[in-house]
C-alpha cells in the first residue's frame, strides 16, 4: 500500500511550528497578563483611550498586526530582502516618530510668549 500520501501530510516545517508556538505563547501570556487583577496592563489600553474607543489607536494596531503578519511571511518563504526590512522598519520608526512629534499632548499648555 502507497503511503506517500501520508508522508507529504505529516512533513511539516520547522518553522511554521516555532513560530505557531510562538504565537500561541505570546496570545496565552497576553490572556493571562489580561486577567490578572493587579497586573496595571490590559487589553483594552491597546485600542482605547480615556474609556473610548480610539480611531488611531485601532488602525494603528491593526496596520501593525497585518504589516507584522507580512514580515513573517516573507521571512519564512525566504523572499525578504533589505528593502522590505528598511519599509517596515522605517514606516513603523515614522509614525512613533510624528506621533510623538505631532501627536496630541493631554494635560499640556499651549506655549504663549507675552
Amino acid at each position: 500500500m502507497d503511503m506517500s500520501w501520508l508522508g507529504a501530510i505529516l512533513e511539516v516545517n520547522l518553522m511554521y511550528v516555532i513560530l505557531a508556538a510562538f504565537v500561541v505563547g505570546i496570545i496565552v501570556s497576553l490572556w493571562l497578563i489580561n486577567n490578572d487583577e493587579e497586573s496595571p496592563y490590559s487589553f483594552t489600553d491597546l485600542i482605547v483611550e480615556n474609556g473610548k474607543l480610539s480611531e488611531q489607536k485601532l488602525s494603528r494596531m491593526g496596520a501593525w498586526i497585518v504589516s507584522t503578519w507580512g514580515f513573517v511571511y516573507l521571512v519564512s518563504t525566504n523572499n525578504l530582502s533589505e528593502w522590505y526590512f528598511v519599509g517596515y522598519m522605517g514606516t513603523w520608526v515614522a509614525s512613533a516618530i510624528l506621533s510623538d512629534r505631532f501627536g496630541h499632548r493631554t494635560g499640556s499648555k499651549p506655549d504663549v510668549d507675552d
